[in-house]
């Protein structure tokens, strides 16, 4: 299957809630393709052998108003800060190396003493730093 079936291999999963034009798109996919024919085939399979296990079993309706309640109540999850986070890490790292190659590669003779490579670094450092930051903060949108 290719990276193009996978649009409509997450529609065929929602088939019954998609307007007709995108029916169409999708009828027409699975004519050409015999991979999202069979995934398909096989959605169609499940239903039908769901439909003859459990069709005639119904949730009562308290249960709909107890699960609405519920999930109004429910905390929503912040976004987690840990990529971004490594990121940082990843990015000093990465200057770090820099910084190693540059000390190791550079002839004796040059103007790259200790503390200009240390401050170069720092600024990296904190560049990476102030990225990760804005990432958060764009998260938090």
């Amino acid at each position: 299957m290719n990276t193009a079936c996978s649009e409509f291999e997450n529609l065929l999963t929602v088939f019954d809630e998609i307007d007709q034009s995108e029916r169409a798109r999708v009828d027409a996919h699975v004519a050409r393709c015999a991979a999202c024919a069979a995934l398909a085939q096989a959605l169609s399979d499940v239903e039908t052998a769901l439909r003859a296990e459990y069709g005639d079993v119904c949730a009562p309706p308290a249960l709909f108003g107890r699960l609405g309640r519920r999930l109004s109540r429910a905390p929503l999850r912040e976004p987690s800060a840990l990529p971004a986070i490594l990121d940082m890490v990843g990015w000093s790292a990465v200057t770090f190396a820099g910084g190693m190659v540059v000390w190791f590669v550079a002839p004796p003779v040059s103007s790259f003493t200790g503390p200009i490579l240390y401050a170069t670094a720092g600024v990296l450092t904190l560049t990476a730093l102030a990225i990760t930051f804005w990432a958060l903060r764009a998260n938090e949108d």
